[in-house]
């Protein structure tokens, strides 16, 4: 496996201390961390500090089950993760698993 090249450190999002300092994510944390943050945001929510910030998946709740939905799903996050400079090669799969939910 290859060592994993600077990807960057951040206060960690649980908010936690350690020594009476806040706990840090360094390398692949950070970069999991940043992803779920930036899907996770409402899209330009934070518009003061980035530019085009954020994903629209919080308005597919709702949305029928079908293969369009998850298309459109599939196009968000794509377009999202492609905003992340750290990610170079990656692919998008979504799917309804057994119960419902999307994966």
């Amino acid at each position: 496996m290859e060592d994993i090249v600077e990807l960057g450190v951040d206060l960690s999002s649980n908010w936690k201390f350690k020594d009476g300092d806040l706990v840090l994510v360094e390398n692949k944390d950070n970069l999991i961390q940043s992803i779920l943050n930036r899907l996770n945001c409402d899209y330009d929510c934070l518009d003061l500090f980035y530019y085009e910030y954020g994903s629209v998946l919080s308005s597919f709740l709702g949305w029928k089950k079908t293969d369009e939905t998850l298309e459109f799903i599939r196009l968000e996050v794509e377009s999202t993760l492609e905003q992340e400079p750290r990610l170079t090669d990656f692919s998008v799969d979504v799917y309804y698993n057994k119960v419902g939910k999307i994966v």
